[in-house]
Parts: structure tokens; sequence; C-alpha cells
């Protein structure tokens, strides 16, 4: 994400109704607290497997990831009924 998107996410997000407290615009302070600070504890940790480990290894675990990752949003839009909605957002009709 660039530099104007990230302002505008804060910017947009100003008269925003309904924030819960804790807010920033758009941002809820809390979670961006939480999520920098798991960052920055598991980064080196990441770090340390990645070099650790064979890339195709590497290379089969991500695409498990994104695999398993996919096909749970697949699941979930057809579990909702919305699969046809979403793919006529997605081409444009």
């Amino acid at each position: 994400m660039r530099w104007p998107a990230r302002w505008a996410i804060y910017v947009n997000g100003l008269g925003a109704s309904q924030l819960p407290p804790w807010s920033l615009g758009y941002l809820y302070l809390p979670a961006l607290l939480g999520v920098v600070g798991c960052s920055v504890l598991t980064a080196p940790l990441g770090a340390r497997l990645a070099h650790s480990l064979p890339v195709p290894h590497l290379k089969r675990v991500f695409a498990l990831l994104l695999f398993v990752m996919g096909t749970k949003m697949l699941y979930d839009l057809l579990r909702q009924g919305k699969l046809l909605a979403s793919l006529t957002q997605i081409l444009g009709n």
C-alpha cells in the first residue's frame, strides 16, 4: 500500500459515524498495535525458518497455503449464495 492510500484510510474515516472508540479514521488503534507487535516479535522467527528450509519445500508450503485460503473463500461464497454476485462484480457486468 502506498502512502496516499494509507492517508486516505485515515482521512476518509475522520468524519465517519459509528466508529468504535480508539479509532483514528478507519484505523482501529488496538488492532494496529496488535498486528505491529506480533509482526515485530515473529519476523525474526519467520526469517530464520525461511533461510533454514529448502526453496522447493517453501514453494510447496506457500502453494498449499494459497490453495487452502482460496478454497475457504470459495466455500464461504458458495455457502452464502454470493458466488454469482461476486463473479458479476469482478467481471463488471
